[in-house]
């Protein structure tokens, strides 16, 4: 069965969000997901540190 838009009238797929027709909004939208937790060890991040590369010449600044 086809999900028919409120706002024009458009028939569109059973899992659409937005009408392909007018794109007005078929289905309310879950809240946005919630930022990872940093870790409760106190680290900066999840992996190793990372060893800093050291640019190249062409790209420093002249003194």
């Amino acid at each position: 069965m086809a999900l028919i838009c409120p706002k024009c009238g458009a028939e569109n797929r059973d899992a659409a969000k937005f009408c392909l027709k007018c794109a007005h909004q078929l289905v309310a939208l879950g809240p946005a997901p919630a930022p990872p937790e940093a870790p409760a060890s106190g680290a900066a991040s999840a992996g190793p540190p990372r060893a800093k590369r050291p640019r190249p010449a062409s790209a420093r600044m002249p003194c």
